[in-house]
């Protein structure tokens, strides 16, 4: 495409057959659109139609969109088999979305035999391509193996390319207040738990009040008693927290009348 761009440009095509050119594109670019709208009103025979057509012509980006389509339960060809036929076809061209929803499937064990290793594989693919959502998977999966090394590593890559969420700064933070596979590191700490605290996570907000407020053993700073109010006010927060929360500010308060 590059080279016949250039000779366009360098005027040596015929100027009817760059416009056919450029037309042709509109009309790729708008029908790939077209599946997409198709599929957001769930019109899904007709996104069906429209990417099949340029999914057997190995266009990874429709192979993978139509993945996508019988992966999704309420299209009445829903089909969890022809998802990972058509997820596999578009990873196999390399395609970073497509990899890390193949990886999916081993990694649940379905269609396929579970193989978490077959699964980091193919999630680590995709990470190459700097896809966040792969970063972001490799983290929760290695958390949950108690690998923290490599959570930390994950964890660290994603927060620093800016595609950090609250839930990834306080597993972070999390590693660092108790120092898996590191030096416990209470500065660190706080730091990846002001980030999801800011990013409204009740469980961070908790966690600052209790490191400002010693955990109740003395009256709360005006840090503290900031962020425990704040999980408190948090439609989120579950009933445990609440409960801890409104025994600690109830001991604050004990301690000032006396």
């Amino acid at each position: 495409m590059k080279k016949f761009l250039n000779k366009i440009l360098q005027r040596k095509i015929h100027p009817a057959s760059a416009t056919l050119f450029v037309i042709a594109i509109l009309i790729h670019n708008y029908t790939k659109d077209e599946g997409m709208d198709a599929y957001k009103d769930k019109r899904y025979d007709l996104a069906h139609k429209v990417w099949m057509a340029s999914a057997e012509k190995d266009d990874a980006l429709a192979q993978y969109n139509i993945g996508m389509l019988y992966n999704t339960q309420s299209f009445h060809l829903s089909s969890k088999e022809k998802a990972y036929k058509w997820y596999k076809k578009s990873a196999n061209l390399g395609y970073a979305p497509a990899l890390l929803s193949l990886g999916d499937f081993y990694q649940n064990g379905i269609v396929v035999d579970k193989n978490t290793a077959k699964a980091i594989e193919l999630y680590k693919k995709s990470a190459k391509q700097e896809n966040p959502d792969s970063f972001g998977v490799l983290a929760e999966l290695y958390f949950q193996e108690k690998d923290y090394k490599n959570a930390k590593k994950w964890l660290i890559k994603i927060n620093r390319r800016g595609d950090g969420t609250a839930y990834t700064f306080y597993k972070l933070g999390y590693i660092y207040e108790n120092g898996f596979d590191v030096k416990i590191n209470k500065n660190k700490a706080i730091q990846m738990y002001e980030s999801a605290a800011e990013r409204g996570f009740f469980k961070a907000q908790f966690k600052l009040g209790k490191f400002y407020y010693k955990d109740g053993k003395h009256p709360a700073s005006v840090k503290g008693k900031k962020w425990l109010n704040k999980a408190l006010k948090n439609p989120k927060i579950d009933t445990e927290t609440k409960t801890h929360i409104e025994n600690i500010l109830k001991i604050e308060e004990k301690t000032t009348n006396n």
